[in-house]
């Protein structure tokens, strides 16, 4: 598969490190949703409900990031590539996270494969919300658009004809 924009060059990475990286962020992420469901919500736990009545989520944000960011890197190191193909089975390893926490095989797999193509059409697009054009120059973005919309020439009929005319016959 081909993006749509230009090909980045392949490195390597330390996929244990970035996924425990991503693990503690991704925490810290859910630690914040989590103290709003506290906020949110009539109980009598007071503060440490942040813990004890909805800390599952700071588990399930901590383990979604680390997933995606090892299973990535891993992904990456493995094919020698850097492409959406690697933020697509991220993508499926942060889903399955997900669907594990509701516990049912349909989710599981349901959240899997969704979490995998949004990833994946993400990557493919370029990774930027910017669009495809935030990381080139004006110039190149000129040259980036004529280049697009161009149309290829094509070859007469004729010419066609007689390429096949003179191919080898198999048979």
């Amino acid at each position: 598969m081909s993006s749509i924009t230009p090909a980045k060059a392949y490195a390597s990475k330390d996929a244990v490190t970035l996924g425990f990286n991503a693990t503690g962020r991704s925490a810290v992420v859910g630690f914040a949703a989590s103290a709003v469901q506290n906020v949110l919500a009539k109980h009598n736990k007071g503060a440490l409900g942040v813990f004890t009545r909805s800390g599952g989520t700071i588990a399930m944000f901590g383990a979604m990031g680390g997933g995606y960011s090892f299973v990535s890197a891993a992904s990456s190191n493995l094919r020698e590539k850097d492409d959406a193909w690697n933020a697509f089975n991220g993508g499926a390893a942060a889903g399955a996270v997900i669907g594990l926490f509701k516990r049912t095989m349909p989710a599981f797999f349901g959240f899997s494969a969704g979490t995998a193509v949004l990833m994946g059409l993400f990557a493919w697009a370029g990774s930027s919300l910017g669009g495809i054009y935030s990381y080139m120059s004006p110039e190149e973005q000129e040259a980036w658009k004529k280049s697009f919309f161009s149309t290829e020439q094509r070859r007469p009929k004729s010419q066609i004809l007689q390429e096949l005319a003179a191919a080898p016959r198999q048979g």
